[in-house]
């Protein structure tokens, strides 16, 4: 009896090996066919939809790089308007120093 019990462990053992053998080949097959279809998807695809992680961040770059200038232009601009300001100022004052000056001397010589 003993005998017959471990030949029949001992088929079910090899049953069960051949079994996670085929398994493992079975998704191995599985994971190259996926692999084969996305690569075949991909290739599928007009070249306006197929962009690579490095065209998306050379893109971005380039967009930084484009809010920066735009940011530099601007406060550009803010300085030039407040030294036209700071220019007008200068010639109001020069007007009014000039003004003083006159009516001083005209008291002065009054």
């Amino acid at each position: 009896m003993n005998s017959s019990v471990g030949r029949l462990l001992n088929l079910n053992q090899v049953d069960l090996s051949d079994q996670t053998d085929e398994r493992r080949d079975d998704q191995q097959r599985t994971l190259t066919t996926a692999a084969q279809r996305n690569r075949a998807a991909e290739q599928k695809k007009p070249l306006t939809k197929r962009v690579t992680m490095e065209q998306k961040v050379a893109v971005m770059e380039m967009v930084q790089l484009e809010i920066l200038i735009v940011k530099m232009q601007l406060g550009q601009k803010i300085f030039h308007i407040f030294f036209r300001f700071c220019e007008a100022i200068r010639q109001k004052m020069a007007t009014i120093c000039l003004c003083l000056n006159l009516m001083r001397s005209e008291i002065w010589l009054s």
